[in-house]
């Protein structure tokens, strides 16, 4: 597969050597078949070769001088510079086959690359991972990595993902642990499925890693409207979700007696399905599952807490709504209440249901442009509405249905402002709508 050059950073070593992008990086170092990892291993020497071929099909050698005082500089079109490693599970429970037709096509990518979890720290679960990979892994110590476990029954792990190849799991991640690689681990359970007794085998097999695990996050499966063809799964009752958090919080004060650091966890939706209140800072140690939903809550009532203490302002005129996923208003209702309270402002609560995905489907990530565009309806004009950053595309103002921010600003006619789910950042962004 060609290595075409997407982007080459200004002044970087790529760029004084005239590589520029639309160009082919046929070989780096002699080695034609390489990969990103090969390039950010490579680009770190002193001396790079590369054979580059140009738009017009002229190819020429390049010697790349680099002294490490500027990056080498380039990027690739696919992310890995080859092609990435697709998902060759049919697990019962994935999103992505839960998801409608017609929606924007990334969305339906579904990787399962080992180096883009240790690049990114996206999920991977291993089964397309040979024993000559898991030893390039060991060598190069790509660590540490995300590793979606589920369940360590090696039959139910088969079943459950639909894969022959995922009952190895425990010999793989004994063998990276030997060899000094870490990881965080996800549970993605389902009620009746691989709970219960299978979830208490699955965290004596983590124990039994440590210190390699560095995190285990426990979540709740995630149900749409769209679901067909995988198999009857229900969501979490307030009572399951109950077992589930006490059965994490008893193999998570064994596991810190051998690891003090380590961290075993339930996620914010399952105290807000239970209908418990949320740990201390300390049962999520640095938060190492943020992003998986494992403690955004905690941090996000802590930090606008600081801010009402550290930093006073006035706030007095500001009228807003502020939207979130129907979870997400247990969560934020309380902390909107004390900024009104101490800052004089009028801001209401919004929670929107999800009518795109489902109801079932509760988390603020997931909600839509159409649902909130239905929300937003029935609200007074005046409000500016605060829409929290995480319902957007990373990297463009995009929601999961395709509307665009800019159309919901159109369609709605009211003023609509994106905010932090970060608590301090939140209240200073309100200090700067008075402004």
């Amino acid at each position: 597969m060609d290595r075409i050059v997407s982007y080459v950073e200004e002044g970087s070593v790529a760029s004084l050597c005239g590589i520029r992008p639309g160009d082919v990086i046929v070989s780096i170092n002699g080695m034609e078949d390489f990969d990103i990892i090969d390039y950010l291993y490579a680009s770190a020497d002193s001396d790079v070769d590369l054979a580059v071929r140009d738009g017009s099909g002229v190819l020429r050698h390049v010697r790349a001088q680099n002294d490490g005082s500027r990056p080498f500089g380039i990027s690739f079109q696919e992310i890995t510079a080859d092609r990435p490693r697709l998902c060759r599970n049919h697990c019962v429970f994935c999103f992505m086959d839960q998801m409608p037709k017609g929606l924007r096509r990334s969305l339906y990518f579904k990787d399962d690359d080992y180096r883009l979890s240790f690049l990114m720290g996206n999920y991977i679960t291993l089964t397309n991972v040979s024993d000559e990979e898991l030893e390039r892994i060991c060598r190069l110590k790509l660590s540490p990595l995300n590793i979606s476990v589920h369940v360590t029954d090696p039959d139910l792990r088969r079943s459950v993902m639909g894969n022959p190849d995922a009952g190895k799991i425990m010999d793989q991640l004994r063998k990276l642990a030997g060899s000094g690689i870490t990881y965080n681990i996800q549970l993605v359970l389902c009620p009746g499925l691989n709970d219960g007794e299978y979830l208490e085998r699955s965290l004596e097999d983590m124990i039994s890693l440590l210190p390699a695990v560095e995190s285990l996050a426990c979540v709740p499966v995630g149900l749409t409207r769209f679901r067909s063809g995988l198999g009857e799964l229900s969501s979490y009752s307030r009572e399951q979700a109950c077992r589930v958090i006490d059965t994490v919080d008893s193999y998570a004060k064994k596991a810190r007696e051998i690891s003090p650091d380590t961290r075993f966890c339930a996620s914010d939706e399952f105290f807000l399905l239970a209908g418990r209140d949320f740990p201390p800072e300390e049962y999520y140690g640095d938060y190492a599952q943020y992003e998986n939903g494992v403690g955004m809550a905690r941090s996000f009532i802590d930090s606008a807490m600081q801010h009402l203490d550290d930093a006073p302002s006035d706030l007095s005129g500001l009228k807003a709504v502020a939207v979130t996923g129907t979870l997400g208003e247990k969560v934020i209702s309380p902390v909107i209440g004390l900024i009104n309270e101490k800052r004089g402002c009028d801001i209401t609560v919004a929670s929107v249901p999800n009518a795109f995905f489902g109801e079932s489907v509760t988390a603020s990530g997931l909600v839509c442009g159409c649902d909130i565009l239905a929300r937003l309806s029935g609200l007074p004009d005046e409000r500016i509405a605060l829409i929290p950053s995480n319902m957007l595309k990373d990297d463009e103002d995009v929601f999961l249905d395709g509307m665009s921010l800019e159309e919901l600003r159109e369609r709605s006619g009211r003023r609509i402002e994106v905010v932090s789910p970060d608590g301090w950042e939140f209240c200073e962004q309100l200090g700067g709508l008075i402004k």
